[in-house]
C-alpha cells in the first residue's frame, strides 16, 4: 500500500464517514488462511491506511451478510479476544521482519496491543494509541490512530512492514492481507506487505513522563497490625536512539496487578508462577534466551519475578529501577538494572540483567546474556550465557525450522565446579507435521539465582512429534502425537521419564474440540519428599501409567464450558483428577466464570483431597471502564481470598485504579475475616 498524507486527520470513532477516508490507499486483497489456505473469503474485508506528521491512521471495514450474528463477548483493554470477530494489526517499522508491534480490537472496541519476536508474542506491551469500533446493518468498522511517539523507526526508512488479519468467528475463519499460510500465520514477519512512502515523520523527543500516587489501607485481624501510608512514584520513558529506550522506575508500586492463581503442587519440584508486573513486562521478550519461553521451564536464566518477590520476605519494595531496551544495526538489547530496599532479613540489593543479540543473515542470530546479583542473601552469584539459533522460512521450499544450541555458566561463591548448563535442539514447527528433537545438560552447582531451574544434576532428552491433518469437513482439524521426557542423571542413570501419546485430538469446525492422551511415567527419587502434610514417599522406582479426556466448547457461544478427568496409578498409589469450568457471557457487558480442581489421592502412606475452586467476574461498562474479580479458595490453606480491581483508562496512557484485597481463614463451617488492603492508584502520562 502507498502512503497516503492528509492535512485533516479523520475521527477516530468507529465510523468511516470523513472525507480523508475517500482519498485513503485502499486495498480489499484478502485471501482464506483458515479453513482453506488461499480460499476465497466469505465475506469482503477492506482496508485503508493515512497518515499525518503525528500518526498513522488505519481502518478496517468488515462486511458482513448477516451482522446479527456478529460475536462480541469482551469490551476491556488487553483482554482475551479469541471468542470474538476482531482485527490483528502487524507493523514491523524497521522492516528488518524481526521484530513488530500487534494491535487488536474486537467489534465492540476491546483493544490490545503487543511485540512479536521470531520465537515470542508478548501482549503485555501497552503502547498509547486510539482505536474504536461500530456496528452497522452492513457489518462493523474499526479505526487505529498509532502516534509515532508510540513506535519505533528510523526517521529515513520509508517503507514499513504490514499484515493484517480478520477473524469471522461464527464460521471459524481467518482471512488475511498478505501470504496467507497455515505454517505461519499474521505473526510471522517476512509473510508481511509493505507500507511505502512514509515520509516526514514526527517523533517527538521521545519523552514519556508517567507519575503515580497510590493510597494504601491495611489491616490484619488476626495480628492487629493496621497501617495507612501514601507512595508517589513515577516511571519514565526516554527515547535515546531511533530504536533504543531508556526506562526509569522510582519507587515503584505494583498494588494494581492481578494477584497468582492457586496451584496446587503434586510433584518433589517448585512451582511456576507466571509474572505479571508491567515494568517487568515491558520489552519482556528482549531478555528471552535462545528460544526459551515462559513456556519452557527446565531452565530460564533470567526470571524476573525473583525481583522485589522473596517466598520468606513476600513483597520486597523496589526502591529505582533502570531498563535499556530496543534495536541498534543488527543488536537487540536489553539492560535491566534494580536496586531493592531492605525487607525483614534481607538486605539491600543491586540486580543486573544485561542480553545483546545480533541478527545474522534474513532470520538467525546470536547472541549472550549475563546477569548480577542475588535476590536472596547477598552471596555473589553472576551467570553468563551464550546462543545461536539458525531459522529459515524455506526449508523445503516453504517450511519453517530451527536448529540452535546454547550454553551457561554460573559463578557463586564456594562453587568452582559442576556450574555448567548447555544443549541443543532442532525444530520443524509447521502445521501438518511437526516436530522437535532436544538435549541438555543441567549440571549439579548450576545457580541462577535470578533464573528458574527446577531441577539440576541431570540431563533431559527431549522429542516431539506431531501430525495435524485438515480435513476441510465437519473436522477443522485433527491432531496425533507422541511426546517424550527422559531426565537422567549425569552418570547416565535413569532419574525420571515420561511419554505422553495422544491418540486422538479433535477440533470440530463449530470450534468445540475432544482429546485423549496416555501417559506413562517414571520417577526415583533419591531421598523421601513430602507430597502432602504428613504424606511422605520414599526413595524407590515408582511406575504409572494414566488416562486423561478433555472436553472443551466453543467460546463463541453465551455458554461454554471446559471439563476433564483423568484416572490411573500416581506414585505408589492412585490419583483421580477431575476439572470443570464453566463460562457465562450475558453480553459484551457482563461475564462469569468458575472453575472448580479436585485431586482425590490414595497412596499408602496416607489419603487425602485436594480442592481449588475459583469464581471470576467481569463488568465491562465500556471500553474504558471495567470491574473484575476473583474469588479463590483452596482446602491446603483453608483461606478465600478475593481481589476486586476497578480499571478507568480516562485517557490513553493514564488510569485510575480501585483495588480491594480480602482474606477469610476457615474457622469450622465459617470463615473469620483475616486481612484487608485497599488500594486507589492514579497514574498520568506527560508526552513530549
Amino acid at each position: 500500500m502507498n502512503a497516503v498524507r492528509t492535512d485533516t486527520p479523520p475521527r477516530i470513532d468507529g465510523v468511516l464517514e470523513e472525507d480523508a477516508w475517500r482519498t485513503a490507499a485502499r486495498s480489499d486483497h484478502f485471501l482464506q488462511l483458515v479453513p482453506v489456505e488461499g480460499a476465497t473469503p466469505s465475506e469482503r474485508t477492506e482496508v485503508y491506511l493515512l497518515f499525518d506528521s503525528d500518526n498513522l491512521y488505519l481502518a478496517v471495514r468488515c462486511h458482513d451478510s448477516d451482522a446479527r450474528e456478529i460475536i462480541t463477548t469482551q469490551m476491556e483493554r488487553d483482554a482475551r479476544l479469541d471468542p470474538d470477530d476482531r482485527i490483528e494489526i502487524v507493523l514491523d517499522t524497521f522492516h528488518d521482519q524481526r521484530f513488530a508491534y500487534f494491535f487488536q480490537i474486537n467489534a465492540g472496541g476491546a483493544k490490545g496491543d503487543g511485540l512479536v519476536s521470531p520465537d515470542s508474542f508478548s501482549k503485555e506491551w501497552d503502547g498509547i494509541f486510539e482505536a474504536a469500533a461500530s456496528h452497522d446493518e452492513g457489518g462493523w468498522s474499526a479505526e487505529f490512530a498509532i502516534p509515532f511517539k508510540t513506535v519505533s523507526f528510523r526517521p529515513d526508512g520509508s517503507v514499513w512492514g504490514l499484515n493484517f488479519a480478520r477473524y469471522i468467528r461464527r464460521r471459524n475463519e481467518v482471512v488475511q492481507w498478505s501470504l496467507p499460510s497455515q505454517d505461519y500465520r499474521v505473526f510471522h514477519l517476512p509473510a508481511a506487505g509493505e507500507i511505502r512512502g512514509l515520509a516526514g515523520l514526527d517523533p517527538g523527543l521521545g519523552l514519556d513522563v508517567n507519575p503515580y500516587l497510590a493510597w494504601t489501607w491495611f489491616h490484619d485481624r488476626s495480628s492487629g497490625r493496621r497501617f495507612s501510608r501514601i507512595d508517589p512514584g513515577f516511571d519514565a520513558f526516554l527515547r535515546l536512539t531511533e530504536g533504543i529506550t531508556a526506562s526509569l522506575t522510582v519507587n515503584t508500586d505494583f498494588a494494581d496487578t492481578e494477584v497468582d492463581s492457586r496451584q496446587v503442587n503434586l510433584s518433589r519440584f517448585p512451582l511456576f508462577f507466571p509474572e505479571k508486573r508491567d515494568f517487568f513486562l515491558h520489552d519482556t521478550s528482549i531478555f528471552n534466551f535462545s528460544d526459551f519461553s515462559r513456556r519452557r521451564r527446565d531452565i530460564l536464566p533470567f526470571f524476573s519475578r525473583r525481583i522485589g518477590l522473596s517466598s520468606e520476605e513476600g513483597e520486597v519494595p523496589i526502591l529505582a529501577g533502570i531498563k535499556v531496551t530496543g534495536r541498534e544495526g543488527p543488536f537487540n538489547v536489553g539492560i535491566l538494572d534494580v536496586q531493592t530496599d531492605v525487607k525483614g532479613d534481607l538486605d539491600r540489593e543491586n540486580l543486573l540483567v544485561a542480553r545483546a543479540c545480533m541478527n545474522i543473515g534474513e532470520e538467525s542470530s546470536a547472541g549472550f546474556i549475563y546477569t548480577h546479583g542475588d535476590p536472596t542473601s547477598d552471596t555473589r552469584n553472576d551467570v553468563l550465557g551464550l546462543d545461536f539459533t539458525y531459522r529459515t522460512s524455506e526449508f523445503l521450499g516453504d517450511k519453517r525450522f530451527r536448529v540452535g544450541g546454547y550454553a551457561l555458566k554460573s559463578w557463586t561463591h564456594g562453587v568452582n565446579e559442576d556450574d555448567l548448563a548447555f544443549g541443543s535442539f532442532v525444530d520443524y514447527p509447521n502445521d501438518l507435521f511437526n516436530f522437535r528433537l532436544e538435549a541438555m545438560e543441567i549440571q549439579e552447582a548450576f545457580d541462577p539465582r535470578l533464573g528458574f531451574v527446577p531441577r539440576r544434576g541431570v540431563r533431559k532428552y527431549t522429542e516431539r512429534f506431531g501430525f495435524s491433518p485438515r480435513p476441510n469437513t465437519w473436522i477443522r482439524q485433527l491432531h496425533f502425537k507422541i511426546n517424550s521426557d527422559v531426565f537422567t542423571q549425569v552418570g547416565s542413570t535413569v532419574e525420571s521419564a515420561r511419554i505422553i501419546f495422544t491418540p486422538f485430538h479433535i477440533i470440530l469446525d463449530s470450534g468445540d474440540s475432544l482429546w485423549m492422551h496416555i501417559r506413562r511415567e517414571f520417577d526415583r527419587p533419591s531421598e523421601a519428599f513430602e507430597i502432602h502434610d504428613g504424606v511422605v514417599l520414599a526413595p524407590d522406582k515408582y511406575y504409572w501409567t494414566r488416562g486423561v479426556i478433555n472436553l472443551n466448547t466453543s467460546e463463541h457461544r453465551p455458554v461454554s464450558m471446559n471439563l476433564r478427568y483423568s484416572a490411573g496409578n500416581y506414585y505408589s498409589g492412585q490419583l483421580t483428577e477431575y476439572r470443570a469450568g464453566l463460562s457465562v457471557r450475558l453480553d459484551r457487558h457482563v461475564s462469569l466464570s468458575v472453575v472448580g480442581h479436585i485431586n482425590d489421592v490414595d497412596l499408602p502412606e496416607g489419603d487425602f483431597i485436594t480442592r481449588i475452586c475459583s469464581l471470576r467476574t467481569k463488568v465491562n461498562l465500556s471500553s474504558e471502564l471495567s470491574w473484575s474479580n476473583l474469588l479463590q479458595y483452596d482446602n491446603l490453606s483453608r483461606s478465600l481470598g478475593l481481589n476486586s480491581r476497578l480499571r478507568w483508562n480516562f485517557k490513553p496512557g493514564s488510569d485510575l485504579f480501585l483495588v480491594l484485597n480480602q482474606g477469610w481463614d476457615k474457622d469450622g463451617s465459617s470463615f473469620i475475616p483475616a486481612a484487608k488492603e485497599i488500594t486507589m492508584k492514579v497514574e498520568y502520562t506527560f508526552r513530549f
